[in-house]
Parts: C-alpha cells; sequence; structure tokens
C-alpha cells in the first residue's frame, strides 16, 4: 500500500482569480461571502501526513483534496467533486477550477445551510483506492460512497489510501471567528498487518483470511453496510523461514479492510511446508478483546508457529492509524 501520493504544483498568483456562484444547482439567493476552508488539524488518527505541514505540501502528497456541498438534510447539490488547493505563497486554501486553470471563489448560499464532504486524495482515476462516490443516500442519510476492495496482495499494494471529512449544518453566520469551514478527515477503513514471532524451520506457501467483508457502502451518518458475501483475502508467498523472513518480523501488509464484527467464520490460514511435508493451519480470529475490527484503527497479528501437532498462537496489538511506515520486508508477489 502507497502511503503518499505525489502532485504536480503550478506557481499562481493568487491575485487571478475568477468569481462563481454554484458549482451545480442554480441558486437565487447568494451571498457576497466567499466560502473558505480550514484544516489545520490534520494530524489525527487518520492523517496521512507525518507534520500538519505535510498537508500543505504538494512534495507530500497534500495540497489538494475534493469537495461536495449539499443543501443540508436533502440530495440537492451545491457543489460536487471540486477541487480545493494549497497556496503556498499566500497559505491559504482556494476552490480551482481546472476548466479555466485557475482559481475560483464560491459564494455561500442566503437561504439554506450546507453539508461538507471532502476527501483525499483529489478525484484522478489513476490513483486506485477502490472507492466511487455515490452521492447523498436519501432523507436522513449522508453522503455515501461504495468501495470494493483487492483480495490479493499485489492489488492491496497499488491502492492509496483514502480518507474523508464531512461538516453538516454550516453557514456564513455560524463559523468560527475566522469564517472558515472546519474539515477534519478521517480513515473509514481499518488495516491489518501480519507478522511472524517465531516458528520452526519451514516454508510457508501463503496466508489466507476467509469470511471477510470487501465490497460495501459507507454512509458518514450510518457507517458501513455490505454489498457481497464473504470473500478471501490470499497472500502468495512461497518464503522460507529464516531464510527469507527472520524471526520477529512483518510477513504482509498493511491491508485495507472493511470495518466489520468478526465472526467464528473469520479465518486465518497459513500452509506451510516442513520436512517435505506439507500442512495447513488454521485460527479463528474473533476473541474477547478484539470482536471487531474499527475505523481507524490498525490490527497486527502476531503468529507463533510451533510443531505440527500444535495449534497457532497469536496476539493483536492495536494502534492509530497514524502514517507509520510499515516497510514489506518479504517482498509478497
Amino acid at each position: 500500500m502507497k502511503l503518499i501520493y505525489t502532485y504536480i504544483f503550478a506557481v499562481m498568483m493568487l491575485g487571478l482569480v475568477s468569481c462563481r456562484k454554484s458549482m451545480v444547482d442554480p441558486v437565487d439567493d447568494i451571498s457576497t461571502v466567499p466560502i473558505s476552508f480550514d484544516i489545520e488539524q490534520a494530524v489525527t488518527k487518520a492523517s496521512l501526513f507525518e507534520e500538519d505541514a505535510d498537508l500543505k505540501d504538494g512534495s507530500k502528497g497534500g495540497g489538494n483534496f475534493s469537495v461536495c456541498a449539499y443543501k443540508s438534510g436533502t440530495g440537492t447539490k451545491f457543489l460536487y467533486n471540486q477541487r480545493v488547493w494549497y497556496f503556498q505563497d499566500g497559505k491559504s486554501w482556494h476552490f480551482y477550477d481546472d476548466a479555466i486553470n485557475n482559481v475560483t471563489h464560491i459564494y455561500w448560499p442566503n437561504t439554506f445551510d450546507l453539508d461538507f464532504f471532502a476527501y483525499m486524495p483529489y478525484h484522478n482515476a489513476n490513483l486506485k483506492t477502490g472507492v466511487t462516490l455515490e452521492g447523498r443516500t436519501g432523507s436522513g442519510g449522508g453522503p455515501s460512497f461504495s468501495c470494493e476492495l483487492p483480495l490479493d496482495a499485489p492489488g492491496q499494494d497499488e491502492l492509496h489510501e483514502f480518507i474523508y471529512a464531512y461538516t453538516p449544518d454550516q453557514n456564513k453566520d455560524n463559523l468560527d471567528p475566522d469564517g472558515k469551514v472546519k474539515l477534519n478527515f478521517k480513515h473509514p477503513f481499518s488495516s491489518i498487518i501480519i507478522r511472524l514471532s517465531e516458528s520452526y524451520r519451514m516454508n510457508i506457501n501463503w496466508i489466507r483470511i476467509k469470511g471477510i467483508y470487501y465490497k460495501g457502502i459507507f454512509d458518514v451518518k450510518n457507517g458501513w453496510s455490505f454489498t457481497s458475501e464473504p470473500g478471501i483475502l490470499m497472500i502468495n508467498l512461497d518464503k522460507n523461514v529464516p531464510d527469507d523472513i527472520n524471526y520477529n518480523s512483518l510477513i504482509g501488509g498493511p491491508y485495507v479492510i472493511l470495518p466489520q464484527e468478526l465472526t467464528d467464520n473469520v479465518v486465518l490460514d497459513i500452509n506451510f511446508t516442513r520436512d517435505d511435508i506439507t500442512d495447513t493451519k488454521s485460527v479463528t480470529l474473533k476473541n474477547s478483546t478484539q470482536p471487531k475490527w474499527e475505523p481507524g484503527l490498525i490490527y497486527t497479528y502476531t503468529l507463533k508457529i510451533g510443531d505440527p501437532a500444535e495449534e497457532i498462537l497469536f496476539n493483536v496489538a492495536v494502534e492509530e492509524w497514524n502514517v507509520i511506515e510499515y516497510k514489506n520486508e518479504v517482498g509478497i508477489e
């Protein structure tokens, strides 16, 4: 999984600005107050970046995001997939119109509130996130997106992290003194990592995790609902312990997964060959301390593989999804 994606910044002059009212549905009663954003609070459990400053640095993968805005509580679009760009010289975020290759102003409506939904990375067909925007879900629902995550290690390695922010019920008169909409970006997904604690000398052929949901719809108000039967995450290894995989080292991950309750059907299988005998061992990942995978958290499963007659033992550590450079020491394909 690639944690950082790169954008190329052009040098722009903020003095050359176009003005637009609403990007989607016509609105008659528009104010003269421009909409602007503040995402200074970037370091959360869902940050993509090492430091706050990286959020605004194009060389670190920051500097722009997409934003949608809806008439509060409805499916009426005010903005949709509008780019917002950070300008280093002006030290501020501005709407950017790709059609005219320039900064643009968009103004608050006078007569209704707005629900803002923003996401990174900025919409780009070349960046694979597994996410497709859905618009609103209907009465009482918030903005939503659908997702289909890959069930193989190469597909997972191509994913770019996706984060979102949702700030509802905003208008030009209820903002902080700085007059900006506050956005706090979060991870909608969970992540798992697999490590090896110790084992006999053996060749690990593959690992799979069965019984996990991988397709679903995420609503910012109501969370995840699943749209497929559970599937199998397959990790082909063909690596030798300890020649290729050292003890106390990473086997695979991080892998992006949908948050979900763990049932007895969520099972990790490991297939290995030892002394010319190939065998598969299984362990259920649900336990009393970790009965589910939650958004914005990384779950590290550390395996102890003993004698073939013994069960696999594991412990699981949970941490917030900050930017941690996990290197794939094994080279999974």
